[in-house]
């Protein structure tokens, strides 16, 4: 998926600033080029997915609702939350 439909999705179904939305998408795309480097398999056994991103982005618009404004740190950690989810199931 072309990266600025993903950053229209996650600034308009997820409420966040572009800036974030961009910081998150740039995460998944250096995941994504790791993965490929390291020759192993894609699809749903890769390191993160937009499934994942959108579960990612969800979460951090749940704090924000809340009136909890996220660190750049707090966000990574919640990414860090979904991958861990992941890849223990």
């Amino acid at each position: 998926m072309p990266t600025e439909e993903l950053k229209e999705i996650l600034v308009k179904k997820c409420a966040m600033p572009l800036s974030r939305a961009a910081l998150m998408i740039k995460v998944m795309e250096q995941l994504q080029i790791y993965r490929s480097q390291a020759n192993l398999f894609s699809g749903k056994n890769a390191i993160i997915t937009v499934r994942d991103l959108l579960k990612w982005a969800g979460r951090v618009n749940l704090n924000n609702s809340r009136g909890d404004h996220m660190e750049h740190a707090t966000i990574a950690i919640e990414g860090f939350y979904v991958l861990g989810e992941r890849s223990r199931n």
